[in-house]
């Protein structure tokens, strides 16, 4: 089928009267070499259309200068005199039928990717406009953080340079800093305030929102750079590890009890005197696969190991404990599992074992993640493309959801995409994004619930720069690599870290189990694309932002 191009080719392309079919693509990419084999599926059809040829861009850089597009593989169409009549822009299982000018739904897909970029935009706004120009945050009569508002914000300053979007996360970040919501003597902060200044604060001191407000300082930390940032984060940290881990499980207690007098008492002295209040023993699915989460990333962050461990202890002991294949993850342990089903535990977890992976390479956890997505899916799932809340929760008019609904569902379609990303299997990015648009026309009903939905669609609106890093876990090149991959902030990031000798079957699955240039490489892609592969570190940075951008 294929031949090379040259101006033989084109010499027959104008004796038969074809086009010119170029497959412009490199050797290490699985991207190039999964399209090259759909095409040869169609050798017969397409073989009578064009004259097909191949471009390795190694062996015909001048070709790859002139045709390539957003990266590899660039499937193009060009005259017989070799200008260029089109590029192709889908590389999905309709790519015959594109090449053949028999595709139906391609307006249909801008669309729709069009109505999504329009969702994110809005919730954008809905986000700023309600947001408190004064002290930061969200409400009036009672003021809750939000972090996940905070991390879209956030998310979305780095794609536009907007700078009011940054100026409501600093404004909340800072003011929670210095109001009394924060405990800036042990660490920590208290639920939520009941004034707009983030003052009378109620005096419980939850994991979930602790976990989430750690998640959010450790971020702001390597998206801005500011110091005071981490010093919240690892005061926020300290608490819960000294006051909260619970010493049989490896895991997070729920809470400490709210106890006025204790918060307002100024010293360390003082509180031990006085003790202090108690905490709820409950080990709860949702709330340590945030804490898990949050630790991945703050140990990454601040370069403290023992956070990463933490993390990881967590996340053996949930999927130990708490998940069986047959009933999925159960609820929270007191002894035993209890409550097996929710949602809301089935996307958290998956979410956590994703930024296991990412952040910690810790590809033992792919083969739960994925089965506790097929359980989702399977139990779970809607009609709609929605997700229900437990097995036993009838389906829900589309247009009649609570903010919960919405919430957890944002969760685990956001998951479902990372773990799609993560293993190229098309089920998982197709799941989370029908779970997406089951409720695109039911968001707006639910204020700051709507700020995990908006970045999970962003996921789709702007894919993520997604980095395989394959060496030997025991060169130190390798680990460079995947540090270099994970340092700079960057929105909508994957990484992975392969070891050909470990990972045999995972690098199979990723198209990559041929011979590759010198390792470790590191092969950055987007979008179905991929752009670059390093060995350097110094250099990695630069293309994963020039992916980006692209």
């Amino acid at each position: 089928m294929w031949r090379k191009y040259d101006e033989t080719a084109l010499r027959e392309a104008r004796e038969r009267d074809a086009r010119v079919l170029v497959l412009l693509g490199a050797a290490f990419c699985p991207r190039t070499r999964a399209l090259r084999a759909r095409l040869e599926a169609a050798d017969g059809i397409l073989g009578d259309r064009f004259v097909c040829t191949l471009v390795d861009k190694d062996e015909q850089p001048d070709v790859d200068a002139r045709l390539r597009g957003a990266g590899w593989p660039t499937l193009a169409i060009l005259d017989a005199s070799g200008e260029l009549v089109r590029e192709v822009g889908e590389h999905g299982d309709g790519v015959v039928a594109d090449l053949l000018g028999e595709s139906p739904d391609r307006g249909d897909a801008a669309s729709t990717r069009e109505r999504d970029a329009e969702i994110v935009d809005e919730v954008t706004r809905m986000l700023v406009d309600s947001a408190d120009p004064a002290w930061g945050g969200w409400g009036a009569r009672q003021k809750f953080p939000h972090p996940d508002a905070l991390h879209f914000l956030l998310v979305r300053w780095s794609e536009t340079g907007r700078n009011d979007l940054l100026g409501v996360v600093r404004r909340t970040l800072r003011s929670m800093q210095g109001g009394e919501i924060h405990d800036d003597l042990e660490g920590g902060f208290y639920r939520f305030a009941t004034r707009a200044d983030w003052s009378v604060p109620n005096f419980e001191k939850p994991l979930l929102s602790n976990a989430k407000r750690l998640l959010a300082y450790a971020e702001a930390h390597q998206a801005l750079g500011d110091d005071s940032y981490r010093e919240t984060a690892e005061g926020i940290a300290r608490w819960m590890m000294s006051t909260l881990l619970d010493e049989s499980t490896g895991a997070f207690r729920g809470s400490q009890d709210a106890n006025p007098t204790y918060a307002r008492l100024r010293t360390l002295e003082e509180r031990e005197r006085h003790g202090a209040p108690p905490t709820d023993p409950t080990v709860h699915a949702d709330r340590n696969a945030w804490a898990a989460i949050a630790l991945l990333k703050a140990g990454f962050v601040f370069g403290d190991e023992s956070l990463t461990r933490r993390g990881l202890h967590v996340l053996d002991f949930l999927t130990t404990e708490l998940y069986d294949p047959e009933r999925g993850v159960s609820h929270y342990w007191n002894g035993t599992w209890n409550q097996p089903g929710d949602l809301r535990d089935q996307g958290t977890v998956l979410r956590a074992l994703v930024e296991a992976i990412h952040y910690a390479g810790a590809n033992r956890f792919i083969e739960v993640a994925e089965g506790i997505a097929a359980w989702t899916d399977e139990n779970l799932g809607a009609a709609d493309g929605s997700f229900r809340r437990d097995p036993f929760t009838d389906e829900l008019s589309p247009t009649v959801r609570a903010a919960d609904d919405l919430r957890w569902n944002a969760v685990a379609a956001e998951a479902f995409l990372r773990l799609g990303h993560l293993t190229r299997e098309p089920r998982w990015l197709e799941r989370g994004t029908a779970a997406l648009a089951s409720f695109a026309d039911a968001f707006r009903q639910h204020g700051f619930a709507t700020a995990g939905y908006g970045r999970a669609l962003d996921l789709i609106v702007h894919e993520p720069v997604h980095v395989v890093v394959v060496g030997r876990s025991s060169d130190d090149r390798t680990r460079a690599l995947a540090l270099a991959a994970l340092r700079p902030y960057v929105a909508s990031r994957i990484v992975q870290t392969v070891d050909p000798e470990t990972d045999a079957e995972l690098l199979e699955r990723l198209g990559l189990a041929i011979d590759l240039p010198d390792l470790p490489i590191a092969i950055v892609e987007q979008g179905g694309r991929t752009y670059a592969a390093t060995g350097d570190p110094g250099r990695l940075p630069a293309l994963m932002a020039r992916s980006e951008r692209g």
